[in-house]
């Protein structure tokens, strides 16, 4: 059997996949852990390929690594967001199914 620990996770996915799926919206999904990060891994790392894909969701903001990056993962578009004390900030708009970014440093 799983530990209780991913026993809890597996609960928590299951209850955002029918979110996503039930919806019909398109959706932003925002995590600490980028899914690509050698911390996001196992169940969390299967979360992002087999539930969040690029028919439910149209933009994934991430922070943890300090370091930005404005690209595409899993076909989504995806943010990851400088470290605070770089003095910067982000305008997200969504319009129809599109994400459109603006970054802003100060």
């Amino acid at each position: 059997g799983y530990p209780r620990q991913d026993l809890d996770i597996l609960a928590k996915l299951d209850w955002l996949t029918d979110q996503l799926a039930e919806s019909g919206l398109p959706h932003v999904i925002l995590t600490h852990i980028p899914p690509w990060d050698n911390q996001m891994t196992g169940i969390n790392n299967l979360f992002f390929r087999n539930i969040v894909n690029d028919e439910n969701t149209i933009l994934c903001c991430h922070g943890h690594t300090h370091e930005y990056a404005d690209t595409c993962y899993n076909g989504i578009h995806t943010i990851v967001s400088e470290a605070i004390n770089d003095r910067e900030y982000y305008v997200i708009s969504l319009v129809g199914n599109q994400s459109i970014f603006k970054r802003i440093c100060y």
